[in-house]
């Protein structure tokens, strides 16, 4: 019998064709297996983003999970970089921050590296809370806090419109912040994206 060198690998199942439920239900393998969030990753989600500082017992008897299950889920969650830390709400207008502004950039498109001077400007100042680059006629969206009218006038002239490159600038005063955060997660897809896939552990 005359054996001839494999020149390639046989079709190999792709991560999403392989069952994961069926093994760990054959086997009783479950450690290490990539697994789809479920209902109870969100329930956890949701209450700490209403509350990032539950105990784990808290956390646990609002998703009915016992708070070791309940500590296991939020490590694996950040493993998977799902749940990237835990911060404060600040009302930055009982510090005297009374003026908040979205503030639209354009910048020479032509010229890359303005642009990247651009970015890397805009991540020093402290008055930029976001900073998005968009799609359409302009090319970054800035969320910007000042203390008032005159110091916001005077950041957009002496720090935004001196950044070489760019082109224009221009703002909208916010006058009430009806929603200016959610404490809920918006409507997820049935199946969560590969970047947000996390490994699970025996309860």
């Amino acid at each position: 019998m005359v054996t001839k060198p494999l020149l390639f690998l046989p079709a190999i199942p792709a991560p999403d064709s392989v069952d994961y439920a069926v093994i760990h239900r054959l086997f009783g393998i479950y450690d290490g297996i990539t697994a789809l969030l479920d209902q109870k990753d969100r329930q956890i989600l949701r209450e700490l983003l209403a509350d990032g500082r539950a105990s784990w017992v808290e956390l646990g008897e609002r998703v009915s999970l016992s708070p070791a299950a309940t500590q296991r889920r939020v490590e694996a969650l950040r493993a998977a970089g799902v749940i990237q830390g835990f911060t404060a709400r600040v009302d930055l207008a009982t510090l005297g921050c009374e003026v908040e502004a979205y503030v639209e950039v354009s910048v020479e498109r032509h010229d890359i590296a303005n642009a990247q001077r651009f970015r890397d400007v805009i991540k020093r100042y402290p008055e930029v809370q976001t900073c998005h680059m968009m799609s359409g006629e302009v090319d970054y969206l800035l969320r910007v806090v000042t203390t008032d009218l005159k110091a916001f006038g005077r950041f957009i002239e002496e720090r935004i419109l001196s950044v070489p490159g760019v082109k224009d600038a221009s703002s909208s005063i916010v006058l009430d912040p009806v929603k200016s955060e959610s404490l809920d997660l918006p409507a997820l897809p049935a199946k969560t994206p590969e970047a947000a896939r996390v490994k699970r552990r025996p309860r």
